[in-house]
C-alpha cells in the first residue's frame, strides 16, 4: 500500500513538473534597494541602467521568436518574457523621480491626495497608507497637520465608547492647533439619553472644529450639541441629517435643539430627515441653506436669512410623501442660487414659487412632478424681467405637451430674454416646445449660448434638432446680431407711488427689437444610456446602415468583439443615467472602493484579435454599426485609478493602439459627423467653422468622442438635489 502511494506521489510530481515552467530572475545589482524607497547612489544608477538593458536585448530575441516560430515552447517562452519585464519593471520603477523629491514638495503632493474627491465623507479614512511606504513618507505625513484634518466616521456604538478615544486623540493631536477640523458621527436611529467617551472627546476639541456633520437620532443630535456648546466658534458647516422613529411631540423640551444657536462664523447649514419642530440656528449670518426631506425650517429662513440679505444659496428636496410647504411673499434680496426638486404634485407645489421675488438671482434648477412653469413664470414677473438670471434648468415628467403650452414657456422666456444658459427635458418628443428655438418673432433668447436638452429619444424630431442646429449654430456673426450681454447695475428697490410698497426698478432694455439670435455655442443632448446616445446620433448624423454582405458580415464580428468585452465586466460599462452598476457616487465601502478594480483577462485575448484584424479590410459604415470603437473609447478613458494596475495598463495602452490604427478609415469622412459624442451620455453639434473640425486630432475628437468639462453627476442633476 505505501508503496502504490509512493508511485502515485512520483507520478503527480512529474507531471507537475512538467507543467509548471520555473525561470529564475538574475540577481539584482542593487538587492537592497528592492524593498526600501531609498534614492540610489550614481553608481547605483549606472548599475542599474546596465542591468535593465542587458534584459532589454535578452527580451527582444524571446519576442520575436515567440512571433515567427511556429515550433516554439510557446509556453516557457511567455514565462521567460514576462519573467523579464516584471525584473525591467521593479528596476525603472529605482529611478522614478519621487524618491528624489524635497519633504516640501513630498507634502504638496499629500495634500491633494487628501483633498482629492473620495465620495461621502463617511468612507473617508486615515492617511495611514502614506507613513507605510518607508521612514521618510511616514516623517512627512505625520510633520503634515492639514493632512489629518478631515477625521473618519465615528460610530458610537458599545465597542467603541474606550479603546477607541486613544485612536481618537491621536488622529486629532496629528492635526496639529488648527481650526479645520471636519468631523462626523454616524449613529443613525441611536438615540443616546446620556454622553458617551466618543462625543466626549471631540467636545474638548469643538473650538477647532470647521465642519460638523451628524447622522444620528434626535436625542443624540442634542446630546453632541449640548456637550460643545458654546464652543463652535469657529463651526463654518453643519450638516444635522435626523434619523429617528420617534415622533416629535411640539412643546415637548426633548423636540427643541438650541446648542447650536451660538456660532459664530456659521454659513452653511443642511437639514435632512426628520427635523424637530424647534431647532434654534443663528439665522441672520447663514448664506447656503440645504433642506432635504421631512419638515424643515425653510420658512423660519427665509424670514430672515433671505429677507436680510445674507442667504446666497438655497436647495430645497422634497420627496412625493413630503409635504411642500406654502410660502408667504418674500423678497429675497441677496439669493443667487435656487435649485428645487419637488416631487409633490399638489397644488401647493405648483404655487410654490409665486409669492417669492428673487432681484439678484443668477442660477436656478427645478426639477418638479408638477408643471411648474406658471410659477416660474410668476416669480420671474415679479422682478420686473430679472436681468441677472444667466442659468436655468427645468427637468420632469411635468414637462409633457399635455401640461404646457407654447405659450406658457414664451411667457417664461419673456421675463428672462438675457438668460445664457438653458436646459430642459422633453417628454414623448414634444416638437411643439422646439419650435419656438426655429422661427419665432420675436426671437427667443436672443442671448443663449448653451442649450442642454435630456430626453429619452429623439424618435420622427431629428429635422426639428438639425434645423434648431442650422439656425442657431451655424450661423455668423452679421451686423443684426446683438452685442454679448453686459450685466444691467444692479436693480434698485424704489417707494411706489402710494408709498406703502418697495417695486423692483431696472433700466429699460426693449428686447423685442433685436432682430437675430447669438448663436448658440453649445447645443447639446443628454441621454439616459449609452444606447440611446449611439442611436441618437446615427439618426441625426443620417449615416447609412451596412449594405453590402461584406459590410453586414464586419458588423456582425465586430459587435461581437464588441459584445464579449462588455459581457466580461458589465460593471464597468454600466448605465450611470438608469442608476445602474456603482452609480453616479461611488457607494461601495471604503476599503472597496480604495483597491484598484482589474480588467479581466478575457480582454487581452480579445484585444489581441482585434489589432490582428486589418484596418484597411473594413468600412466605417460596419464599425459605426457595431458601436465597438465607443466600447474601446470608454477603455482609453477609463478612471485613472484603473492605470495603476499594470495589466489595466496594457490593456488600455492596446485600445489606444487600435483606434489610432483605425483613424485613416475616418480621415477623410469627418464632415459626416456634425454630432459627436462628448463626455459618456451627450451629444453636442459642431458646427462647420468650428475649430474641432481643423485641429491635428479632429478624428479623435469626432468618432471617438470628445471629453467632457461635465460629470455624470452634471448631467443627471436632479437625482443629485
Amino acid at each position: 500500500m505505501a508503496a502504490a502511494k509512493t508511485q502515485v506521489f512520483h507520478t503527480i510530481r512529474r507531471k507537475l513538473s512538467s507543467t509548471f515552467i520555473h525561470v529564475t530572475p538574475p540577481k539584482s545589482p542593487v538587492p537592497h534597494l528592492l524593498s526600501s524607497n531609498s534614492t540610489p547612489t550614481e553608481d547605483e544608477k549606472k548599475l542599474i541602467l546596465e542591468a535593465i538593458s542587458e534584459l532589454e536585448s535578452r527580451t527582444s530575441p524571446l519576442e520575436l521568436e515567440l512571433a515567427t516560430n511556429p515550433n516554439a515552447n510557446v509556453k516557457k517562452l511567455q514565462k521567460q518574457i514576462a519573467v523579464y519585464q516584471e525584473y525591467i519593471r521593479i528596476h525603472k520603477a529605482l529611478l522614478v523621480p519621487i524618491r528624489n523629491l524635497p519633504p516640501e514638495l513630498l507634502q504638496e503632493i499629500f495634500l491633494l491626495y487628501a483633498e482629492s474627491s473620495t465620495g461621502f465623507h463617511r468612507w473617508i479614512r486615515p492617511p495611514f497608507i502614506l507613513g507605510q511606504i518607508c521612514k521618510s513618507w511616514r516623517q512627512a505625513a505625520i510633520s503634515l497637520p492639514p493632512l489629518w484634518n478631515q477625521l473618519p466616521a465615528f460610530k458610537l456604538s458599545p465597542k467603541t465608547r474606550y479603546g477607541y478615544t486613544a485612536f481618537l486623540e491621536e488622529l486629532i493631536n496629528r492635526s496639529g492647533e488648527g481650526d479645520r477640523l471636519r468631523v462626523y458621527i454616524r449613529a443613525p436611529f441611536k438615540e443616546l439619553s446620556q454622553g458617551h467617551p466618543v462625543i466626549t472627546t471631540l467636545a474638548k476639541y469643538a473650538p477647532r472644529i470647521r465642519t460638523l456633520t451628524i447622522e444620528s437620532g434626535t436625542a443624540t443630535i442634542k446630546q453632541v450639541g449640548n456637550a460643545m456648546m458654546p464652543n463652535l466658534r469657529n463651526l463654518r458647516e453643519l450638516e444635522l441629517s435626523f434619523w429617528t422613529k420617534i415622533a416629535h411631540v411640539a412643546g415637548s423640551p426633548d423636540s427643541e435643539i438650541h446648542s447650536f444657536a451660538y456660532a459664530p462664523k456659521l454659513r452653511k447649514v443642511v437639514i435632512m430627515g426628520k427635523c424637530p419642530p424647534v431647532l434654534t440656528l443663528p439665522w441672520l449670518q447663514i448664506e447656503d441653506y440645504k433642506e432635504k426631506y421631512d419638515g424643515g425650517l425653510l420658512q423660519e429662513c427665509l424670514s430672515v436669512s433671505g429677507t436680510s440679505g445674507t442667504l446666497h444659496t438655497l436647495e430645497v428636496v422634497k420627496n412625493t410623501h413630503h409635504a411642500t410647504p406654502m410660502l408667504p411673499p418674500l423678497t429675497l434680496q441677496g439669493l443667487k442660487h435656487l435649485r428645487v426638486r419637488l416631487d409633490d404634485t399638489s397644488e401647493t407645489s405648483s404655487r410654490f414659487f409665486s409669492n417669492l421675488t428673487l432681484p439678484a438671482i443668477e442660477s436656478i434648477q427645478v426639477a418638479f412632478g408638477i408643471n411648474p412653469v406658471a410659477s416660474l413664470t410668476t416669480m420671474l414677473a415679479h422682478s420686473r424681467r430679472t436681468h441677472s438670471l444667466r442659468k436655468l434648468a427645468l427637468r420632469g415628467s411635468s414637462l409633457h405637451p399635455a401640461t404646457h403650452s407654447v405659450s406658457q414657456l414664451r411667457a417664461l422666456f419673456a421675463n428672462i430674454p438675457q438668460l445664457a444658459e438653458l436646459d430642459i427635458e422633453i417628454i414623448d418628443a414634444d416638437v411643439s416646445f422646439l419650435d419656438v428655438f426655429r422661427d419665432s418673432k420675436p426671437i427667443v433668447l436672443p442671448y443663449l449660448e448653451t442649450l442642454s436638452i435630456y430626453s429619452k429619444t429623439i424618435e420622427g424630431i431629428e429635422e426639428t434638432f438639425n434645423d434648431i442646429a442650422q439656425r442657431r449654430c451655424e450661423t455668423l456673426i452679421t451686423d443684426t446680431t446683438p452685442e454679448p450681454w453686459t450685466p444691467l447695475p444692479p436693480a434698485t428697490m424704489v417707494p411706489s407711488p402710494a408709498g406703502d410698497i418697495a417695486v423692483l426698478a431696472v433700466p429699460p432694455v426693449d428686447f423685442d427689437l433685436i432682430s437675430s439670435a447669438r448663436p448658440l455655442l453649445t447645443l447639446r443632448l443628454n441621454f439616459p444610456t449609452r444606447s440611446l446616445l449611439y442611436a441618437a446620433q446615427r439618426k441625426l448624423n443620417k449615416w447609412q446602415a451596412p449594405t453590402s454582405t461584406k459590410q453586414s458580415r464586419d458588423a456582425l464580428k465586430m459587435d461581437m468583439w464588441r459584445r464579449e468585452i462588455v459581457d466580461a465586466d458589465p460593471d464597468f460599462f454600466a448605465d450611470l443615467g438608469l442608476g445602474m452598476g456603482v452609480g453616479l457616487i461611488d457607494t461601495r465601502g471604503d476599503r472597496q472602493a480604495r483597491k484598484v478594480p482589474k480588467f479581466p483577462k478575457r480582454w487581452g485575448a480579445l484585444l489581441l484579435e482585434i489589432d490582428n484584424m486589418d484596418p484597411l479590410g473594413f468600412d466605417r459604415h460596419s464599425l459605426r454599426a457595431s458601436n465597438l470603437h465607443h466600447t474601446l473609447g470608454l477603455i482609453v478613458n477609463a478612471p485613472s485609478r484603473y492605470s495603476l494596475n499594470e495589466r489595466n495598463a496594457g490593456y488600455i495602452r492596446d485600445a489606444k493602439h487600435i483606434l489610432n490604427d483605425w483613424r485613416f478609415t475616418f480621415n477623410s469622412n469627418l464632415e459626416e459627423y456634425k454630432w459627436a459624442i462628448k463626455g459618456g451620455y451627450s451629444l453636442i453639434y459642431v458646427p462647420s467653422h468650428d475649430q474641432i473640425r481643423f485641429g491635428s486630432d479632429a478624428a479623435e475628437q469626432l468618432v471617438y468622442g470628445m471629453k467632457d468639462n461635465l460629470t455624470p453627476s452634471d448631467v443627471f442633476w436632479p437625482r443629485n438635489l
